[in-house]
Order: C-alpha cells, then sequence, then structure tokens
C-alpha cells in the first residue's frame, strides 16, 4: 500500500488529539493512540491499515528527527533552511560536509532535501528518548527515506557566493560560536515553534471561517451549509480542521458523516436531505 500525504495528514491529527489525551510516553505512544489512527484513518479515508503500518510510518518520522537533529548540532554549524525545512549545503560548507558524510555516510540523503512535515515530526517525535531498540542511526537514512516522494527529486548544489573576505578574527569568533551553541538549543526552540502553531491550529475557528470552507463543499443545499457551520462551530475544533486538511472530493463524506449523527438528518447517496 502506498502511504499518502492525506494519510499522512490523518496521521497527524489523530496523534495530536492522543496527545491531548495523555497517550504518549517518554519513548512511545501508548497502544490507544496507534489504534487509535488506525480507526481515523480508516473513518476518514476509507483505508485498512494496521497497527503495525501506522509504527513504521512514526518511526520514519522519528528517524528523521533524530538524523536531522544530530545534523543540526554539529559544531560544523550546517545551515537550516526554516521555509523549505531542509539542511542547506553548498560549495562554500561543501568541505566539512563530506568530512562529516565521511563518518555519518547515509547522512548525505539529507543534503538540501525538504523534509516533509518537518514541524509536526517535531512536536509529535521531539520529546521521545531514543534508546535501545528505538534508538535511530544513520544505518536508518535511506530507510527513512523510502517513499517520502513519490518521484525522486534532485536538489542541486548552488555555486559559491562571491568570497566576502571576512577578517580572520570575526571568522576566528564565528567559528567559536559554532562550537560554544549548546545542542539542545536548535531542538528545544523547534518544539517551541511547533507547539504555538498547535495551540494555534486548536483554537476555536469563527463562523466565517466555517462558512468559507462549507460552501465549496459541492452536494450541499443552502440550508444543509448552515446546519453543518453550527454544527462545526459548536463542536471540536478538529472536525473542522479535518475538513480543512481532506482533499475536495472527501469533504462532503466527512461533512455527511458528521451530520449523519444529528437529529432530523438522513444520508442518501444523493444530497443531504432535511426530513
Amino acid at each position: 500500500m502506498q502511504w499518502t500525504k492525506e494519510m499522512d495528514n490523518i496521521l497527524a491529527i489523530s496523534l495530536y488529539d492522543s496527545l491531548s489525551q495523555g497517550l504518549k510516553t517518554d519513548k512511545d505512544w501508548k497502544p490507544q493512540a496507534y489504534q487509535a489512527a488506525v480507526d481515523y484513518l480508516a473513518k476518514s479515508l476509507s483505508v485498512n491499515v494496521t497497527k503495525e503500518q501506522v509504527k513504521n510510518k512514526v518511526r520514519q518520522w522519528r528517524k528523521h528527527f533524530s538524523i536531522i537533529s544530530e545534523i543540526k548540532s554539529h559544531q560544523s554549524g550546517f545551515p537550516w533552511d526554516e521555509e523549505k525545512k531542509m539542511i542547506v549545503i553548498t560549495a562554500d560548507n561543501m568541505s566539512a560536509w563530506k568530512d562529516y558524510v565521511q563518518e555519518n555516510g547515509k547522512a548525505n540523503v539529507y543534503a538540501n532535501r525538504p523534509i516533509e512535515r518537518w514541524d509536526d515530526i517535531v512536536m509529535l517525535c521531539g520529546t521521545d528518548r531514543a534508546t535501545g531498540e528505538g534508538a535511530e542511526t544513520f544505518e536508518d537514512a535511506d530507510e527513512a527515506m523510502v517513499g517520502e516522494d513519490e518521484n525522486d527529486v534532485e536538489y542541486p548544489i548552488p555555486p559559491a557566493a562571491p568570497p566576502t573576505q571576512p577578517s580572520t578574527s570575526s571568522t576566528i569568533e564565528s567559528h567559536q560560536k559554532k562550537r560554544r551553541k549548546d545542542p539542545l538549543v536548535a531542538i528545544v526552540g523547534d518544539i517551541a515553534s511547533s507547539l504555538k502553531e498547535y495551540m494555534n491550529l486548536k483554537k476555536k475557528p469563527s463562523g466565517q471561517e466555517i462558512y468559507e470552507v462549507v460552501s465549496t463543499v459541492l452536494g450541499l443545499s443552502q440550508q444543509e451549509i448552515f446546519k453543518a457551520v453550527q454544527l462545526l462551530l459548536n463542536g471540536d475544533p478538529e472536525q473542522f480542521y479535518l475538513l480543512k486538511s481532506l482533499p475536495d472530493d472527501k469533504k462532503y463524506d466527512w461533512l455527511a458523516f458528521l451530520l449523519s449523527s444529528v437529529k432530523n438528518f438522513s444520508i442518501d447517496y444523493g444530497p443531504l436531505s432535511v426530513l
């Protein structure tokens, strides 16, 4: 089975919900969290996966976090593009990168390659204590990258910028600062940033915001749109954010599922109808 980006969306939403319910330990998610993800995927996308398949996907995210964090904290100070979510390797730092890859051969797959859902990975996997069997190493790097993109895309290394001839003292000072940098600072910063984004995600949406999304769903009458808006406005915010994340051809089915639980509504193969 091909794991899709839509499945990633649903899995992340399910894990955030499990996180809020305390279904995560320092080392791993509790069995209830994995089962909830299985059920949520089946309900939202009509896909049948096993708990082991969900665990494998979470392990893949955990590997990305562990390996990227180690690269970011290295004393060579390989830059991180926060917008593209990737380690930036240019001609300027190529020599240091080659030295690093010699010691950690499979780290090379992360050069100039965006990491899908990095902010979610930081939030959902950043506090895991990888020890023993769960510890991630560079030997896992290739495996972690398998299946991340349906098409392999090369991210070329751009040519070096013209040298600016920095002074010797400023260059030494810059390297000293990089060596003094606490590796945990970058990781904690990532977690704090993702936590802020997660809290924003949990904010209750406005009626206008809900209406703008629901009114674009094909197959709903105006009255049914108002009913759906009322339901989402008074319900769990995650129901609305899931609606936003679903592809257009799944939005109607999700609203039909929600409205089917509301008294005085019945669901047919055609449009929703008021009894």
